[in-house]
């Protein structure tokens, strides 16, 4: 990698604040105010020289203090006094140039930017009473010590106020210094929102050109998030991403936007990288900022800094290198011309781009031959080389009694006494300290390297009067101090340290937990059972709360911990250390330091029964091949008969079964078997057996033991008073359970089944993968098919025929394929009276699809009467009986009105032309009477059939807040939904919101007085009228830290109350509510929308029907976050965060309701790509060369030159295929033959449809690549067209046969052709 300069110029761009000062609460940016090295640029083409002030410059610049009078968005006004830094004096009177009245431009660390002129800053003023006569002159500070004098609500605001001075004191500090102050334009100018805290760069006048990168990178490269104005990569859309750099080696943290990162082209470079991806190694280009450029311009290095540790965002260690070489690294926001997101379901992401995995990536140089996948990157953590090095809680704040008085109790029947040890004791132990480095990984399979200090578990034993010659195969029991509960060892396994070696991790497993280790041998063996005090240098504290705790570390659950060596290459030892160690019980005995902590007991039963009608069982779609496994294995000395029970036996077992809310691993809805009913009545337990041992498995080397029968017997009582029974959980919030998230079927955390423990509020006794429980003594048993026994149980429950919308068809149109969206974000959409599909975006324009699957996308209007106008953001859509079509234009902060369009022509209203209250636009209903309901930022308008406009704002007794939602009541009236306004202060502020209605009459009912502390309860998203003419009033904000929404029903005046959970029972802590549609031809059926399940159908309060997102019919998750949701004529509109679907009667042919490609087909032919004739397609019949081109055209919808000359001497301008095939040749995508003839009715060949289509993507492979892809196949491919069937593999496009021949010189049926082309589609 090249080098650097060591320039520190930092660049910033402008941030878009979000609306309002709500987004600004609820958006966390790092405060950086503690950084070490804290630095304010002063540039600009304004200045003569750029002003550079670190940290020691500060002493050079006198001092003053001024009294600032301001007012704030919540208009509060405000005496404030500060001490800091006369601004002008800062920039230098003599280096500010005079020729005009400069721009001047703050940034700050997270991101925001203000703007002030010269001029502004100059003529504000300081009102000392908020009177006019009050009034004096008063310039700009930077803020480094501020104390609020006088504080006035809106409420008591009345002037001439009083307040008493007081001096400034260190206890004045400001955190946001440096902080740009300014004086008021007038006495109720919201001068103190506009103040800017860490600002790190003032622009006066324009940026001036960078000196120094000179390698090609701008602010406006396409691998960055700032080049993009709107979603999915613009800033906005990604403010917490930081990269942190930390460690006991720099004098404080700095946490760095990704702005900062991205605007800094003096460390940035680009480079080529080889890396694997999934099992491939390719080499991608990668963009980012020099890793020891962030170091030396963004820290101060403590002169005893050591290595650098690289760390991803879990704080996981990637790579430790000598500080000097952290140059060799880069800091990667973006790949292969594209930025950089978090996962695969983020909008944005781009498969064959692979920018998954991001923000930050660590990339360097690699050997091809060994290239493994980059990580992602989140801390440099740098260390100190003159560290005290010291494990031992022999220094502050270690030595606290809390640590040194720590006790653990050895005990037993094969002890015969109780011994106890301090910590204190143990690390006085010199003649049997041991320290070594321990490789780990975690049931997730992420490996890592640890070196442990501590005491061999065996020689402690010994030390505390175990006698060396006992029986290796006695009991060895842990117990923590948190009740958790280890599988017991024995003294064979922890006298024998040859069991456990060192391994290290090998360049081919990527870490899915598919790797076959077994082959692998150690480094080394001999690595002790430890009784560990200290990792990495550092002493253990308890908990991450504690004093000494190193969060780059992770040095909590001590402070004695049991550390274990790897049995084997797989063995996930990371999982089964044993925190908080507290008890070692040898042989038998009872704890004796937790004392009886079972938590039982009466409480409510808050399960819920489970019947055929309701249960997640695995008998639907792609789960039901777990179904006749062999999952679990019953056995043990105290059961009367062992047995083993497939998957469909177990969830058959609906008397047992239960569904409830469980906490732990989060808070999730778990169904499942009550474990005690399996064992007691469909297993049965001897009779002489009174106290079960339980043990739970996940395979041989892992179990849990099951301490309290109590619980097992009765259930887990809660700390909320619920009594909750120990269940064998099979699905969760509405899922089936998969093995592993890289499985067919995983959704929403659905992963670790298709059986898991399931312990309420006890995440440490949950059990993954549970495949064997042994009551009583005996060993672990695997479940065999051959041990299964034909039990007496009712049919497995599946599906209900109505539950799936069988009759309909979905189609899906996405923004990455180059054919259809121009913007993953839809927040409109509607069918015209010609059957056009108008989709609205969220900042990227509209798209256009007509019946015949031809797109148009519309980014700039002509309108007759104001010119070329941007299409950004459309929130409504709406065609008028009269045939205008009407369509919201802008955002809050870009709002221009509405679109309308009367035939070909277009015109923009807005309030300067007509009657709008405001240019913010976001509802538009028609009435079914001719009329439209407009909702704007400052009221409402109605607009009748003919064209006569009815206007209400808060004069007419509006709430004075924006319109969110509108629907009209049916009797000519509306009822109104408002976004919530803020007030209160900017530390308690209170949500104003509500929704009304407007009766025909003029007359108006308002409800109100929500939660004012709550935001989202104040925000009306959406409003729909049933078929009883009740109406369903959505009240959710979706924002984070205020809970989940809920739902009013009013029908006939009388207003209840549904939570989102009593209208979707399952759904999970990370999602809520958006938005609900009535079903007006339904009764009783509501359309929910989601922000993590897609759409919900139910039929009845809670009565979930159907549930439609990613794992049956939307393409990614990011398309379960749904923004908007209609019914339009029997289709089933749905906008979300990844595009636009449409659920649509589909388009069925006589001869493929049982082909192979039936759903291919259907979904072609409702899209309007592909015909059959007379009710057939004749889908075995082969594809023509005409046919296919035809359809190729349909998708592809090339702009036309209007040629109609054939190019080919058999293609006629009569025939039905001439003016596709001429459009085609015209494009370059077909050529002919020789003989000047295209042959349009012979058959087409899967080697000449790679030519057409490999011609058309953007797949490029080396001849290597090629002949590896190819050399899968036992047939040949003819050399032309070798490397677009190589491409057309690749891509997943076109596949091989069953019989390992790719196929290329057979001719296509209709069928595949169908298939090939949907995946073109969405490729």
């Amino acid at each position: 990698m090249k080098g650097y300069r060591n320039s520190k110029k930092i660049k910033l761009l402008s941030f878009l604040l979000a609306i309002g000062m709500i987004f600004s609460q609820l958006t966390f940016f790092a405060d950086i105010a503690e950084a070490a090295d804290l630095d304010l640029l002063i540039t600009g083409t304004g200045v003569n020289e750029e002003v550079r002030i670190r940290e020691a410059d500060w002493s050079k610049y006198k001092m003053v203090e001024r009294t600032y009078s301001t007012n704030n968005s919540f208009n509060f006004h405000k005496i404030i006094k500060v001490k800091g830094y006369d601004l002008f004096e800062l920039i230098g009177k003599d280096n500010l140039k005079t020729d005009q009245d400069y721009e001047i431009k703050f940034t700050c660390s997270d991101g925001f930017e203000f703007t002030k002129s010269v001029s502004e800053l100059k003529n504000a003023y300081y009102y000392k009473d908020f009177t006019e006569k009050s009034k004096t002159k008063i310039g700009p500070m930077v803020a480094k010590y501020t104390a609020v004098l006088a504080d006035y609500s809106q409420d008591s605001f009345s002037p001439p106020i009083k307040w008493k001075d007081r001096a400034l004191t260190d206890k004045d500090l400001d955190k946001g210094f440096p902080k740009v102050v300014f004086g008021q334009t007038n006495i109720d100018d919201m001068n103190l929102s506009q103040w800017g805290k860490n600002v790190v760069k003032i622009t006066i006048g324009e940026d001036r050109p960078s000196k120094g990168n000179g390698k090609g990178i701008g602010l406006d490269s396409t691998y960055k998030h700032i080049s993009n104005d709107g979603a999915p990569y613009n800033i906005d859309a990604i403010t917490g991403a930081t990269f942190t750099i930390e460690g006991p080696g720099v004098e404080g943290y700095r946490a760095i936007s990704l702005r900062q990162i991205e605007e800094d082209i003096d460390g940035q470079e680009q480079g080529k990288y080889y890396e694997k991806i999934d099992g491939s190694i390719i080499q991608n280009t990668y963009e980012g900022i020099n890793a020891g450029y962030l170091i030396d311009n963004y820290v101060k290095v403590t002169p005893k800094a050591g290595n650098v540790t690289f760390k991803d965002k879990s704080r996981k260690t990637i790579s430790t290198v000598p500080i000097a070489e952290a140059k060799d690294y880069l800091i990667a926001y973006g790949i292969n011309e594209v930025p950089l997101v978090y996962l695969d379901s983020d909008v944005g992401y781009k498969a064959k781009k692979h920018n998954d995995n991001g923000c930050f990536k660590l990339v360097y140089e690699q050997d091809k031959a060994k290239a493994k996948e980059f990580s992602n990157v989140a801390y440099i953590y740098i260390e100190e080389k003159d560290a005290k090095n010291i494990y031992e809680h022999t220094y502050p704040p270690y030595d606290d009694p809390k640590y040194t008085d720590y006790e653990i109790i050895i005990h037993g029947d094969k002890i015969g006494k109780e011994v106890r040890y301090k910590v204190s004791d143990i690390e006085a132990m010199e003649d049997i300290k041991y320290q070594d480095e321990y490789s780990l990984s975690n049931s997730e399979y992420f490996w890592y390297y640890n070196q442990y200090k501590g005491v061999p578990l065996w020689d402690l034993l010994i030390k505390a009067g175990m006698d060396p010659n006992i029986d290796e195969d006695t009991s060895i029991q842990f117990i923590a101090a948190d009740n958790y509960n280890f599988a017991p060892m024995t003294i064979r396994e922890i006298k024998d340290s040859s069991l456990y070696g060192y391994y290290e991790k090998n360049s081919e497993d990527i870490g899915d937990g598919t790797y076959d280790g077994s082959k692998e041998k150690p480094l080394h063996t001999g690595m002790p059972v430890l009784v560990a005090y200290g990792f990495n240098g550092y002493p253990y504290v308890t908990r991450p709360t504690d004093d000494g705790f190193n969060p780059g570390l992770g040095n909590s659950g001590g402070p004695l911990r049991l550390i274990f060596g790897k049995r084997n290459y797989n063995d996930t030892n990371g999982s089964n250390q044993v925190q908080f160690l507290k008890e070692i019980i040898i042989g038998e005995g009872t704890p004796i330091s937790t004392g009886d902590e079972d938590r039982t007991g009466q409480g409510e039963k808050t399960q819920k029964e489970v019947d055929k009608s309701s249960s997640w069982n695995h008998n639907q779609e792609i789960y039901n091949e777990y179904l006749d496994m062999p999952v679990l294995r019953v056995t043990g000395s105290q059961v009367k008969e062992p047995m083993t029970f497939t998957l469909r036996q177990i969830e058959s077992m609906l008397p047992y079964a239960v569904r409830d809310v469980y906490t732990g691993d989060g808070i999730h809805e778990f169904e499942g078997v009550v474990l005690w009913d399996i064992i007691s009545k469909v297993v049965g337990l001897k009779d002489d057996v009174e106290i079960p041992s339980i043990r739970v498995f996940s395979g041989q080397n892992y179990n849990q033991v099951l301490r309290s029968s109590q619980q097992v017997m009765e259930g887990v009582l809660n700390s909320k008073g619920e009594l909750k029974k120990i269940i064998l959980a099979y699905a969760v919030d509405g899922y089936p359970l998969v093995p592993n998230e890289s499985d067919a079927g995983y959704a929403f955390n659905n992963a670790y089944g298709p059986l898991r423990l399931v312990i309420e509020e006890n995440k440490s006794m949950w059990t993954k993968w549970v495949d064997c429980i042994v009551v009583g003594s005996g060993d672990y048993e695997e479940p065999k098919m051959e041990d299964v026994k034909e039990l007496d149980l009712p049919e497995l429950p599946g599906p209900k025929e109505d539950m799936g919308m069988d009759d309909k068809v979905w189609l899906n149109f996405r923004n990455d394929t180059g054919k259809e969206l121009p913007e993953a974000s839809v927040r409109s959409m509607e069918y015209d009276s010609n059957g056009n599909l108008w989709i609205g975006t969220n900042n990227g324009g509209l798209s256009v699809r007509t019946p015949a699957g031809k797109w148009t996308i519309i980014k700039e209007i002509k309108t007759e009467n104001a010119g070329t106008v941007k299409v950004d953001t459309c929130y409504a859509i709406a065609q008028r009986e009269n045939g205008e079509l009407w369509i919201t234009l802008g955002g809050p902060l870009t709002p221009q009105g509405i679109l309308v369009k009367t035939d070909n022509t277009w015109k923009l209203l807005n309030e300067d032309n007509s009657l709008l209250p405001a240019n913010f636009v976001q509802e538009l209903e028609l009435d079914g009477k001719g009329g439209l309901w407009i909702g704007t930022q400052k009221g409402v308008v109605y607009v009748d059939k003919s064209d006569n406009w009815t206007v209400y704002t808060e004069k007419e007794g509006l709430l004075p807040y924006s319109v969110d939602a509108i629907e009209p009541d049916g009797a000519g009236g509306a009822w109104i939904g408002y976004y919530p306004a803020t007030k209160g202060s900017e530390e308690n502020p209170i949500y104003t919101g509500g929704y009304q209605h407007i009766a025909v009459d003029g007359n108006i009912t308002t409800y109100e007085d929500f939660d004012n502390t709550n935001f989202n309860l104040n925000w009306i998203r959406s409003i729909s009228m049933d078929k009883k003419g009740g109406v369903w009033v959505v009240r959710s904000g979706n924002a984070p830290g205020f809970g989940k929404g809920e739902v009013d029903y009013i029908l006939n005046g009388k207003r209840t109350v549904y939570s989102a959970k009593e209208l979707y029972p399952s759904m999970t802590e990370e999602d809520d509510i958006r938005l609900v549609i009535a079903d007006k031809e339904n009764e009783g059926t509501l359309y929910i929308a989601t922000t993590a399940s897609g759409v919900v159908k139910t039929e009845g309060i809670g009565k979930v029907t159907e549930i439609i997102n990613a794992s049956n019919q939307f393409p990614t998750k990011q398309w379960n976050n749904v923004y908007f949701i209609d019914l339009n004529q029997d289709n089933l509109l749905v906008g979300t965060n990844g595009g636009a679907a449409v659920g649509t009667h589909g388009k069925n042919f006589k001869d493929v309701k049982s082909h192979w490609a039936k759903k291919e087909i259907r979904e072609m032919a409702t899209m309007g790509y592909i015909n059959g004739s007379n009710g057939k397609y004749r889908p075995d019949d082969n594809i023509t060369r005409a046919e296919f081109v035809s359809i190729l055209v349909r998708i592809l919808n090339p702009e036309t030159s209007g040629a109609k000359k054939t190019p080919f001497a058999d293609v006629k301008p009569t025939d039905w295929f001439a003016k596709d095939v001429i459009l085609a040749a015209e494009k370059g995508l077909i050529e002919g033959y020789d003989d000047g003839n295209f042959k349009p009715n012979s058959p087409i060949n899967r080697e000449e449809i790679c030519a057409i289509l490999g011609s058309i993507t953007d797949e490029k492979l080396t001849a290597e690549e090629v002949e590896d892809i190819l050399s899968d196949y036992d047939d040949k491919v003819a050399n032309w067209a070798r490397e677009s069937a190589a491409t057309m593999i690749k891509t997943g496009i076109i596949t091989g046969f069953p019989n390992n021949t790719f196929g290329g010189s057979l001719n296509a049926t209709r069928a595949e052709a169908a298939v090939i082309l949907l995946r073109f589609l969405k490729y």
